[in-house]
């Protein structure tokens, strides 16, 4: 284990995973083959890529049992797809069950997150963050699209102190996200940086002069667009995060795609400063290439992020966990949570704009 550089980590309960998970590990292992990648998984999917370790996952966390016991509705709404979002940050807990990769760092990345993972992305981590760290969504919300921990038992620490949040504050906790939110919020875990405004306020120790941004959705989202269900099925670049543009209007940023020691590296330019993308969360779903400055759709990527060709569109016909028509059971679960009145009022508004 001495030859690996860090653990990079997935997780996959249940049955609908995002079709990028093979492929992303795949292209992750190609940009950087010194990162050691598990999987944790119930087994549900069976994963096609050759991952180093692979741990069983069984045992739902105290977290999302306190989750149902609010929103019970979440173990069949969309697949348990919500459920599942959330438990994914506890099975993280797994990793203990590794001894050789204890004192490694550790990434974790969302299966539709394209990782580029080097040892100066790592030296800057190391520099800067003692305990769990994810980026921000919002003043209100994390997202763990990629998350660092410096090593298992400071994952461990951290899972231990949003679980004892979760027990605290479940009346008020819908999702992954508010949770991750009110972690950051209460000093629990720590911010990774998003967007450049952030190396002017906070004042990070840079990488070999490297300023680094970790994607919680927006650069992925302006890139390459949301997910199609959110585009009436339609994949189109150049969607702009409302809560992203609050801080940094993403319009403004130029991008590249630049070469160093013989790596293709994702590059942001603004205010006369470059930032090294560490991630992208490719929240559109898209089976994208490996990143390469020689690759049509990379560079159709930049050229339309820059402004200089025009977005084109797809139609995707696939069909979104989020479009799954809930069960009656399940209808009157929610009903319940969100008030019988409110639920009849959302359903006559509804029926009006029919």
């Amino acid at each position: 284990m001495s030859d690996k550089l860090a653990v990079l980590v997935y997780v996959q309960l249940g049955s609908y995973p995002a079709k990028t998970l093979d492929l992303f590990a795949e292209h992750a292992k190609t940009f950087n083959s010194s990162l050691f990648q598990v999987l944790i998984t119930d087994g549900i999917y069976q994963s096609s890529f050759a991952f180093d370790k692979r741990i069983a996952y069984t045992n739902i966390s105290e977290a999302a049992l306190n989750l149902l016991n609010v929103k019970p509705f979440y173990k069949s709404l969309t697949k348990s797809y919500w459920l599942n979002t959330f438990e994914r940050l506890f099975a993280l807990r797994l990793l203990s069950e590794v001894p050789e990769i204890r004192n490694l760092p550790i990434i974790h990345v969302e299966s539709d997150v394209l990782p580029f993972i080097t040892s100066k992305t790592l030296a800057f981590l190391q520099m800067n963050f003692s305990k769990l760290s994810v980026p921000r969504h919002d003043n209100e919300r994390g997202i763990g699209s990629i998350l660092y921990a410096p090593n298992c038992q400071e994952l461990i620490n951290g899972l231990g102190d949003l679980e004892t949040l979760m027990r605290v504050e479940s009346k008020v906790i819908s999702n992954d996200m508010e949770l991750l939110g009110l972690g950051l919020n209460h000093g629990l875990i720590q911010e990774l940086p998003s967007h450049p405004s952030q190396y002017g306020s906070q004042g990070f120790k840079t990488s070999d002069g490297k300023r680094f941004l970790f994607d919680g959705a927006a650069i992925g989202q302006y890139l390459f667009g949301q997910d199609p269900f959110h585009q009436e099925n339609y994949r189109i670049s150049g969607y702009k995060n409302p809560s992203y543009r609050t801080k940094t209007k993403v319009e403004n940023f130029t991008f590249a795609i630049t070469e160093e020691d013989r790596v293709e590296t994702l590059m942001l330019s603004y205010e006369e400063r470059d930032y090294v993308i560490t991630n992208l969360h490719i929240h559109s779903k898209e089976l994208l290439p490996e990143l390469s400055s020689t690759n049509s759709r990379w560079n159709r990527a930049i050229d339309e992020a820059n402004g200089t060709s025009p977005r084109l569109s797809e139609f995707v016909d696939e069909i979104s966990p989020h479009a799954q028509i809930p069960g009656l059971l399940t209808r009157i679960q929610i009903a319940r949570n969100n008030g019988i009145f409110k639920a009849l009022i959302f359903y006559l508004l509804r029926k009006l704009r029919k």
